[in-house]
């Protein structure tokens, strides 16, 4: 049971990180500086409404939620965010006219 939970909440993981890459820059920057609670909430939501019912599935979207509290500062530092009105750089830069 711990392992399906594990499994299940590294999934969670990884698919928030490439859902995250495919939105826009500008989008992007910020969603994971100002916004970040909305992802926060958006997958424990989706992962409640998905496993909600059982055992294991009541531990996997708390594995998830977890999860994704371990992911949004990785996909900041490797994007950068926005806060407010400044831009910070992650490894992958963007320029100005990225991010209009």
């Amino acid at each position: 049971m711990i392992e399906t939970c594990a499994l299940f909440g590294l999934l969670s993981a990884v698919l928030e990180a490439i859902l995250v890459a495919h939105i826009p820059p500008w989008w992007r920057l910020r969603l994971l500086g100002n916004y970040s609670w909305l992802l926060h909430t958006v997958i424990f939501i989706t992962n409640g409404y998905i496993h909600l019912g059982t055992a294991t599935g009541s531990l996997v979207i708390i594995t998830a939620g977890l999860a994704s509290f371990a992911v949004i500062p990785v996909l900041r530092h490797i994007f950068g965010f926005v806060r407010g009105h400044m831009y910070y750089p992650g490894i992958v830069r963007f320029d100005a006219a990225q991010l209009r």
